[in-house]
């Protein structure tokens, strides 16, 4: 059974891949836990980029992040944690309402039980060139050259009381 089959919400995979793509390369940016549910939250680029993006994306996307939530956490532990965690993501079912999870990296592990998992979103963003990491197999569109960029301190006016 393919991965997408076991959360509630299948279709979401679909509607950016006409081939969903294994969890095998994952690059794990966040995990959140909150009580309510309890809930695990994993938030990962997802390889190769969709062959069917969203136009609601920005321009020159070229790296699709997954946020997948996993429900009614029963068991979890975690092991290890580092700046960069390309690793493999399983998921199994042990019973009519019970999943195992397991995100797997070199230098990470995250291990557990839950009732049920579903995707919460698949985003687009543009990965800039850092070194070693490329993005995930969209080449960006040309950018303009030249962008503004306003920071919060360049927004406040002199009249507001900063310092400086």
């Amino acid at each position: 059974m393919a991965w997408y089959d076991l959360t509630s919400n299948p279709k979401v995979v679909h509607g950016y891949y006409s081939a969903p793509p294994a969890l095998d390369h994952l690059d794990l940016h966040g995990v959140r836990l909150h009580r309510d549910g309890p809930v695990l939250h994993l938030s990962a680029d997802l390889t190769p980029f969709p062959d069917m993006p969203s136009k609601r994306w920005p321009v020159g996307a070229n790296t699709a992040q997954i946020d997948v939530a996993l429900w009614g956490v029963r068991s979890l532990a975690i092991d290890g944690w580092a700046t960069d965690m390309l690793g493999v993501l399983t998921l199994e079912r042990i019973s009519e309402h019970r999943l195992r999870f397991s995100f797997l990296s070199d230098s990470a592990s995250i291990r557990g039980e839950c009732m049920a998992v579903r995707i919460d979103s698949i985003t687009g963003y543009v990965k800039g060139a850092e070194p070693d990491a490329a993005p995930n197999s969209r080449q960006p569109q040309q950018l303009p050259t030249s962008l503004e960029i306003q920071t919060p301190d360049s927004l406040r006016s002199s009249s507001s009381g900063g310092c400086g």
